[in-house]
């Protein structure tokens, strides 16, 4: 729903995440709002878009709400601040491990 991605992150690490996800042709959307998440799409307020992974980054506090929601409908893997606040480095680790998995 922000206007930007990596708020706050130091600059030597934002330099090669971009890279990064250039190098794999990621697409960002900002200052968007997801109404659903079905198996294989997101659904925006102003359109669909198709995937087969979601990582969802809400913030700093855990939103565990949403595991309950999305549980019975498709895999869930719970990592970063939904499991507890720390920083960056551990959450892209868990991410890491979680990707690994799919």
């Amino acid at each position: 729903m922000k206007d930007n991605i990596a708020e706050g992150i130091g600059a030597t690490f934002v330099g090669h995440m971009y890279e990064k996800l250039n190098e794999y042709d990621v697409k960002i959307i900002t200052s968007a709002t997801v109404k659903d998440i079905t198996p294989d799409s997101v659904v925006l307020e102003d359109g669909t878009l198709k995937a087969k992974t979601v990582v969802i980054a809400t913030g700093y506090k855990p939103v565990n709400e949403l595991i309950e929601i999305f549980k019975d409908k498709i895999p869930v893997s719970v990592i970063g601040d939904a499991n507890q606040p720390r920083r960056i480095l551990d959450a892209t680790e868990e991410a890491y491990i979680a990707a690994n998995e799919i």
